[in-house]
């Protein structure tokens, strides 16, 4: 559109309404797609980190990374469906001419459902990280061990333990 007005081609009304209707079309669908595919992205780091605990006798981190999988799972699922249900049908989202019949949410309900699934993801992020980079403090811990004190050595009971969660 915009190399279109740039070289003197005129868009007549319809035609520009088109375009904005498809742009509102790809938006929903990439907002579904993206919330979908980073819900599953955050699941994939909390299955690594559960597995990572499977042996160790540390319950209660692994009920926490359950609870955290879970809890993500129903967050973005829950934030993928507001957006893919916003208008009923969902035609009416992207139709900017108004004569589509049926029903949406209000705007506010869809920008607080924006705001709600960010602040999630900036906790579900923070909690992944966290638990990672404690996973590699260990993983740092052992690549250092010295002759005296590496895979033969006293210490290593005792640190593989603790890496292990």
């Amino acid at each position: 559109m915009t190399l279109g007005v740039l070289f003197g081609h005129r868009l007549d009304a319809l035609a520009l309404l088109h375009l904005l209707g498809n742009a509102a079309k790809y938006y929903t669908i990439a907002a579904v797609v993206y919330l979908l595919a980073s819900g599953f992205s955050k699941i994939g780091v909390g299955l690594v980190l559960l597995r990572l605990t499977s042996n160790s006798d540390m319950r209660g981190m692994r009920w926490f990374l359950a609870g955290c999988i879970t809890t993500t799972a129903a967050w973005f699922l829950g934030g993928a469906l507001v957006f893919a249900l916003q208008c009923r049908p969902l035609s009416k989202a992207w139709d900017l001419s108004g004569a589509a019949p049926g029903t949406c949410m209000p705007a506010s309900t869809i920008g607080t459902a924006g705001i709600v699934v960010s602040a999630g993801d900036v906790f579900f992020t923070t909690v992944s990280t966290l638990m990672t980079i404690i996973r590699l403090k260990y993983v740092i811990t052992v690549a250092k061990m010295t002759a005296e004190t590496g895979i033969a050595g006293p210490g290593i009971v005792n640190t593989t333990l603790e890496a292990t969660m």
